[in-house]
């Protein structure tokens, strides 16, 4: 790409002065003409500067592909995704070619259903038909002014003897200086600002469509009650969306959840409580659901209309624009069918449909629609790539001249207004935000990044005055944490601020959540009185979660689940018959809270104190729930997800730096139990029940398959090396050549070995430098053999796998020192020290793993 100059654009009163004795000038921008028109001091007739579109169609015209399609769309048996496609596709030619006829010479194109599309559409009155069929007034004086904006159809409309006029003058301008502002919430803060110190009509605000700012600028302006013109359309009104959700709910109405609704129940004046989003509406989890379903239930089978009347009845609102257009396109009195539901779906979100808004307060602006921007001051938002416009990939599009057209468009866009402010961000979500092509494009050096553009710093966000919502904030201490649980810990390690939001919000109940709490209380109850399980037993313990699950779940999905439930059950009775729980000698953890609902259903005890048993040691900073203690120095929990092998479960809960998916119910467990008996060496095993489903449903479960176990060593790993334990797990459990190695050797003499060894051994452990010197000493002791040299390597590699596979002493203190630091950054935040960061210790927070990431402008 040839770099060019920012060419410097004309002030209007001078393009004024050069046009003003023209009897007609043709420009490319409404607001350009505008502009030019607000300077006339002469008595004019007619237009004075008009682009070609207002010569046809006057001031407000339709987008021509819309009203092509109210057109055809009863005059043909495409379908509508079809038919509107084509009709693009013709018209876009069309407008670049001149002719509607010009895309029947690509042989792509030349199709029986394009070539109707092309024989109808030139039947009927639309915008590029009477450009075609436009001329000027030859006895006019015509000037053009941004010729090369024009496209090839609204050219033909010109004389063969015209004024050309340039916009910009012969001479450069250097690029605009840029602010760098630190997050999408600064720039809010500084338009707020701008707009409280000046009056709204005065600015104007060009902004890319479908960008981040553009939701933002929005909801930050009716906060503020400021008034802006350009804003939410057609599709956006509440009203519209929650009717066209109403009659896609209508076909959906078995598997219809209560938050599938509420957008819908919001309307009605229905506002039921947040925890039974979850829940199937057909459960009637709340009384005014079932007036919601007869309504479902009687919408398929009559009109759209009928659907429209069910909606203002219930929410005494008239939704007379809705109406309207439904019966434009010929819907309104159609049956409330699929069919016409799918085709209303796909017109309103493939169509800009005409919408009466408020035409004062600010302008926003499209930053790839406009060419001009007639306010006295412009805030240009991002500037970043979707400020260009993209090139239709299509063989009638010449790239260079679109690329030079949209380049001169983009050069008059920025030097619109009297006043500018270019407000970017140089790094959103981490990276660096790519400028516009354009800005590279008028550059005598490369602009890969805004901060090329300024060498002044970002601007942070900052506290409005009389901005904003008017609140009245107590004084109050915010509560300082002293503990932190597992689960709240991940969340917090993963983004500080999907924490903050999980406790500021309330969550609907889930099915995750409600099957694992009757898991639990159904092991609790298994444990407690294990001469009562039975297959009976289980059997109607699944029809208790069955029935408890049953909001959830249509009938069909239920029985699935019931054999699910009916498997998990099974294989805890397995477990705790095959291997039950020791008596304690120690007191670990005190009793949970609660009822337990099986020991109500069979009416039978659940006193133990080996399960579910609640710690919170503020010492160590933390809190949790154990499921079992299967001993005074083992510990067991029941998962329903796949199974990790030991390893992962370790690399999971790494604190320097923590994995991408922390997971610390490992060593936060083993850190308490350590607390209550030291230098043990103690277990954590999790047992997967989701591995077992099948296991189960054939009656053979093999419970070694579905459980993994992380040691805790009490001592640091250097040590461990040395010990006896280590030595008998290479004769034990080592790979075969090492244990035939060190079945041969004894432990003393494997222990000089480590005394001996001319190298430091470190928390990780180095095969390189150990390895040759091992070989060399296991030869002399044992012999030299093929085996023995293998059964070296095969040693290290076995220690090796023990270091990533289990905790020690080490490990547990860096967790505990975690553990405080993390505590103290929460309470930090709390204070207002700092906003909760969306990403801290985890650079990327996974999508998949957040609990709120609709909530979460990253870039914020």
């Amino acid at each position: 790409m040839e770099a060019v100059s920012l060419s410097r654009a004309k002030p209007l009163e001078e393009l004024y002065e050069e046009v003003q004795s023209f009897d007609r000038v043709i420009v490319p921008d409404i607001p350009f003409g505008r502009a030019l028109n607000r300077r006339l001091t002469r008595a004019q007739t007619g237009y004075f500067a008009v682009t070609p579109d207002q010569l046809v169609v006057g001031d407000r015209p339709g987008k021509a592909d819309r009203l092509a399609f109210l057109d055809l769309v009863g005059e043909t048996n495409q379908s509508w995704k079809q038919l509107a496609a084509n009709i693009g596709e013709v018209l876009q030619c069309w407008e670049h070619c001149g002719s509607p006829t010009a895309i029947l010479e690509y042989d792509r194109y030349d199709t029986a259903a394009i070539r109707e599309v092309v024989d109808r559409i030139q039947t009927v009155d639309t915008r590029a038909s009477r450009l075609s069929a436009y001329d000027l007034d030859q006895d006019l004086e015509i000037a053009v002014v941004g010729e090369q904006q024009l496209t090839t159809l609204q050219r033909s409309i010109l004389p063969e003897d015209y004024t050309s006029i340039s916009p910009f003058l012969q001479t450069d301008r250097d690029l605009p200086s840029v602010k760098l502002v630190e997050s999408t919430t600064a720039i809010t803060d500084l338009l707020l600002e701008t707009v409280a110190r000046n009056d709204p009509g005065d600015i104007a605000v060009v902004i890319e469509e479908g960008s981040r700012y553009l939701t933002l600028v929005e909801a930050a302006f009716d906060a503020a009650g400021v008034a802006y013109y350009g804003g939410p359309g057609f599709t956006d009104d509440p009203d519209h969306r929650a009717m066209l959700r109403l009659l896609r709910l209508s076909h959906a109405s078995r598997s219809v959840t209560v938050g599938d609704a509420r957008p819908i129940l919001s309307q009605f004046g229905v506002i039921p409580p947040i925890n039974h989003d979850g829940k199937r509406l057909e459960a009637r989890p709340f009384p005014e659901a079932n007036r919601v379903l007869e309504l479902l239930e009687t919408i398929p089978t009559g009109s759209v209309r009928g659907a429209i009347e069910i909606y203002e009845r219930e929410t005494e609102k008239e939704l007379t624009t809705f109406t309207e257009e439904l019966d434009r396109i010929g819907l309104l009195d159609a049956p409330a069918d699929q069919r016409t539901i799918d085709d209303l779906t796909f017109y309103i979100h493939s169509f800009d449909i005409p919408f009466d808004r408020d035409d004062e307060g600010v302008t926003l602006a499209s930053a790839t629609g406009a060419s001009y921007v007639d306010r006295p001051l412009v805030l240009f938002l991002g500037l970043d790539q979707g400020w260009a416009r993209d090139m239709p990939p299509r063989p009638w599009i010449d790239r260079d001249r679109f690329f030079s057209r949209d380049l001169e468009r983009f050069q008059l866009l920025i030097q619109s207004g009297t006043s500018h402010e270019f407000l970017v961000q140089d790094v959103a979500n981490g990276q660096p935000v790519t400028p516009c092509i354009y800005l590279d494009a008028c550059s005598d050096r490369s602009i890969s990044r805004f901060a090329d553009l300024t060498d002044v710093p970002p601007i942070r966000p900052f506290q409005r005055g009389a901005s904003g919502f008017d609140l009245d904030i107590p004084t109050v201490t915010p509560s300082q944490f002293t503990t932190i649980s597992q689960s709240s810990m991940n969340t917090f390690v993963h983004s500080p601020r999907d924490y903050a939001f999980s406790h500021l919000l309330e969550s609907p109940e889930s099915v995750p959540l409600e099957e694992g709490n009757l898991v639990h209380d159904f092991a609790e109850f298994a444990i407690a009185n294990p001469s009562a399980i039975d297959t009976a037993v289980i059997e109607q313990a699944v029809d208790y979660m069955g029935s408890e699950l049953a909001p959830f779940f249509d009938d069909g999905e239920l029985a699935l689940r019931k054999t699910t439930y009916h498997a998990w059950l099974t294989a805890i009775a397995t477990y705790v018959d095959a291997d039950p729980p020791h008596h304690l000698s120690v007191t670990i953890g005190e009793p949970s809270a609660g009822e337990n609902p099986f020991a109500t259903l069979f009416d039978l005890p659940v006193t133990t104190a080996n399960t579910e048993r609640w710690f919170e040691d503020e010492p160590l900073g933390i809190k949790g729930k154990i499921d079992l203690v299967h001993s005074d120095t083992h510990l067991v929990d029941f998962k329903r997800s796949t199974r990790d092998t030991s390893g992962a479960v370790v690399r999971a809960a790494a604190v320097d730096p923590p994995d991408s998916k922390p997971t610390f119910q490992a060593p936060m467990y083993l850190a308490y139990l350590r607390s209550v008996v030291p230098d043990r060496h103690l277990r954590f095993s999790l047992l997967y029940l989701r591995e077992l489903v099948e296991d189960a449903l054939m009656g053979d479960i093999d419970l070694a398959e579905a459980s993994t176990t992380i040691e805790y060593h009490p001592t640091s790993f250097p040590s461990f090396v040395r010990s006896v334990p280590a030595y008998e797990s290479l004769v034990e459990e080592s790979y075969s050549k090492s244990r035939k190695t060190f079945e041969q050797l004894d432990y003393e003499t494997y222990r000089t070995f480590w005394d001996n060894l001319n190298h430091d051994l470190t928390d990780e452990l180095d095969i390189e430098p150990v390895k040759a010197p091992l070989t060399e000493h296991l030869i002399e002791h044992v012999g030299d053999y093929k085996y023995v040299r293998t059964g070296a390597g095969q040693a290290l590699r076995h220690l090796e796998g023990i270091r990533d596979s289990s905790f020690f002493n080490e490990d547990i203190d860096a967790f505990e020192a975690f553990v405080e630091s993390q505590i103290d950054d929460l309470n930090r935040y709390l204070r207002g020290d700092t906003r909760f960061p969306v990403a801290d210790l985890v650079e990327e927070p996974e999508d998949r793993r957040l609990n709120h990431k609709e909530l979460l402008l990253k870039d914020a």
